[in-house]
C-alpha cells in the first residue's frame, strides 16, 4: 500500500498566504525524510463561493520564478476545477487549470461545454478526476446516467472514478461509485478495467512503483477472469 500527499489549501485565502503555501510546499518536498510522499499541490474549496484560479494568478508567477531562479523542481499541480452545472465563471478555471499546466483536474464536470479543453486534455493526457456520487449529492445532476463522464470517455479524455470527501461522506473506498458508474453509464467490462489501470498510470507514483503495482492488477484481473469463465459458461447453458 502507498499513501502519497498532495498539499491542499483553502481557495478563500489571499494571494499572499497562497505564495506562502506554495514555498512552504517547495521546502516539504526538498525534505529528504517528507519530500517523497508530498507530490504536489491543490486548492480547494467552493468554487463559487471563493476565488478563481486566475486569482491567484501573481502567486502562481512568482512560485514559478522562484523555482526557475534556484533550480528547483516544478511543483505539479493537481486542481481542482469545473465542479459546476451552469456556472460560467467557475468553467473558467478547467482554461487556466491547463494553461498552469495541471497534472490531473478534480471533477472538471462542465468540461463538456468547451471543446478547446477538451482538445487540451486530449493533447496533454490530463486525466479528469470523476467523483460521480459526490456530483449527485451535490445536485450538479439528479440522474447519474445525465453525468458528462460519457462524453468525456466518447471524446477520448482519460478519467478515473473517486470517491469525494470520504471523512465527510462516510466513503469506504470506490465501491459505490464504480457501482454506480458501471450501472449508470453501462460501461463494458473493458471500460472497467481501464478505469481501473488508469488510476495507477495517471497516480503521482514513481514510474518504478507503478510499474510493480500494473503487474500486480494483472495478476489479479487475469486471474478474476479465469474465475468468471466457467461461471459464465455455466450460466449461459442454463
Amino acid at each position: 500500500m502507498s499513501m502519497l500527499f498532495i498539499y491542499s489549501v483553502s481557495r478563500s485565502i489571499s494571494v499572499d498566504a497562497l505564495y506562502a503555501y506554495l514555498l512552504e510546499a517547495l521546502e516539504l518536498m526538498a525534505d529528504p525524510v517528507v519530500g517523497p510522499y508530498v507530490v504536489g499541490f491543490d486548492i480547494v474549496n467552493e468554487e463559487d463561493r471563493y476565488y478563481s484560479l486566475e486569482y491567484y494568478l501573481p502567486a502562481w508567477l512568482a512560485i514559478k520564478d522562484y523555482i526557475q531562479q534556484h533550480n528547483l523542481t516544478q511543483i505539479k499541480y493537481f486542481f481542482h476545477a469545473g465542479e459546476t452545472a451552469w456556472n460560467k465563471r467557475i468553467a473558467e478555471n478547467l482554461y487556466d487549470a491547463i494553461l498552469l499546466n495541471t497534472t490531473r483536474i478534480g471533477h472538471g464536470y462542465a468540461i463538456k461545454h468547451y471543446p478547446q479543453v477538451i482538445k487540451d486534455a486530449i493533447q496533454k493526457s490530463i486525466l479528469i478526476e470523476v467523483s460521480p456520487i459526490s456530483n449527485q449529492m451535490l445536485r450538479l445532476l439528479d440522474d447519474l446516467r445525465d453525468h458528462p463522464a460519457q462524453v468525456m470517455m466518447n471524446f477520448g479524455i482519460q478519467i478515473s472514478i473517486n470517491s469525494d470527501d470520504p471523512t465527510i461522506y462516510g466513503n469506504q473506498g470506490l465501491s459505490y461509485d464504480m457501482w454506480a458508474s458501471f450501472i449508470s453509464w453501462n460501461l463494458t467490462l473493458s471500460s472497467l478495467k481501464k478505469l481501473t489501470f488508469n488510476s495507477i498510470n495517471y497516480s503521482a507514483l514513481s514510474d518504478t512503483a507503478k510499474n510493480y503495482k500494473i503487474n500486480q492488477l494483472v495478476g489479479l484481473w487475469n486471474t478474476w477472469i479465469q474465475t468468471m469463465i466457467p461461471l459464465t459458461k455455466e450460466y449461459s447453458n442454463r
